[in-house]
């Protein structure tokens, strides 16, 4: 199983950045992804069988029982790699919210064991793949996008994630979640 941990989005968040990846779309031509799929990953585990869950189970136990939920909103769209062959993602305010969460989650990977991509947690949700931004192909000028509308809400979970194809189409579906704790 291909797993990773994220959280999922607050459905007024899901909704307005749809809306906006809507919007992008038009300007912006690439592979969109769905809205189901939206959500900020922490922690990308690559493959995993069976007999890791209960140990990555705890190990989501363990974090959010310390972390309160969380306030995150939507904020500016950007970009990773060229802009003719861009990763389209959304920015989120209240990011800095997550690293204490960042810090617990791998660290108690690590002492348990478990492999991660040890890239920096950089806090996004991504929109589309392989979108050109440049306004004509000719052209070195990229395009604007505007703002998503103001959206956010709690995120009262982390959230243990399966990717895979249902009948041809990318799934992440939930196979675990822990919850933050309550004030």
């Amino acid at each position: 199983m291909r797993l990773f941990i994220g959280l999922e989005l607050p459905a007024q968040m899901r909704l307005a950045a749809q809306e906006a990846s809507l919007l992008y779309r038009r300007l912006a031509p690439g592979r969109y992804v769905e809205a189901e799929l939206f959500h900020i990953t922490m922690a990308f585990l690559g493959e995993r069988g069976e007999e890791d869950l209960p140990a990555l189970q705890e190990i989501l136990l363990r974090c959010a029982e310390k972390q309160p939920v969380l306030s995150l909103s939507l904020s500016h769209p950007g970009y990773f790699s060229k802009p003719e062959n861009a990763i389209l993602f959304l920015s989120v305010h209240g990011e800095e919210s997550l690293y204490p969460l960042d810090n617990r989650l791998r660290a108690a990977l690590r002492q348990a064991g478990q492999s991660f991509d040890i890239k920096p947690l950089r806090p996004h949700i991504t929109l589309a793949r392989k979108v050109n931004l440049r306004a004509r192909q000719a052209s070195a000028e990229e395009i604007s996008l505007p703002d998503p509308r103001p959206a956010g809400g709690a995120i009262a979970r982390l959230t243990l994630f399966h990717s895979t194809r249902v009948q041809e189409n990318l799934r992440y579906l939930p196979i675990f979640r822990a919850d933050f704790a309550r004030p």
